[in-house]
């Protein structure tokens, strides 16, 4: 996974939505002064509310964002846990899709008549399709589940 820097959050919202100038983009996200200047020079880090909606102007997935924003805000071994976590975060998430897209019917270049005859086999392939789909959403959950239980762990564990 790629990890992305305030700046780069900053140029891709620029891009994305054809502003000109951090100014103009300051403006959009109804802030007055100069807070994204501040960004980039990294004297203050956007809250919560402000990365989320940075993220979503940026064309990027808040969920990740604010798991970048916790690591650019903590110092020493904590910056590595949240790089961790937001990983973990990310492959989940490519996960869920691959599963979402195998286990989706496939009915393409059937006809109507054909596609509500079943026959064995397809019923034997639909059915395996399902069970290797909750495995591995199992596999996935359970690693998510491990990832919380670590992540609340004392640091010395």
């Amino acid at each position: 996974m790629e990890f992305w820097s305030i700046d780069d959050y900053i140029d891709a919202a620029r891009e994305r939505n054809d502003f000109t100038s951090d100014n103009q983009l300051t403006k959009y996200m109804g802030f007055k002064g100069a807070p994204i200047s501040f960004w980039r020079c990294k004297k203050t880090w956007p809250s919560d509310a402000s990365m989320e909606h940075l993220a979503r102007l940026a064309g990027r997935d808040p969920d990740v964002a604010l798991m970048e924003l916790a690591s650019w805000r903590a110092e020493g071994g904590l910056k590595l846990r949240y790089r961790k976590i937001a990983e973990t975060l990310a492959r989940v998430a490519a996960i869920i899709l691959f599963l979402f897209v195998i286990s989706a019917p496939t009915l393409a270049g059937t006809s109507p008549a054909q596609s509500n005859q079943m026959s064995a086999n397809t019923i034997y392939y639909e059915n395996r399709r399902r069970r290797i789909f909750w495995r591995l959403f199992s596999r996935a959950w359970f690693s998510i589940l491990e990832c919380t239980l670590r992540s609340r762990a004392p640091i010395g564990a």
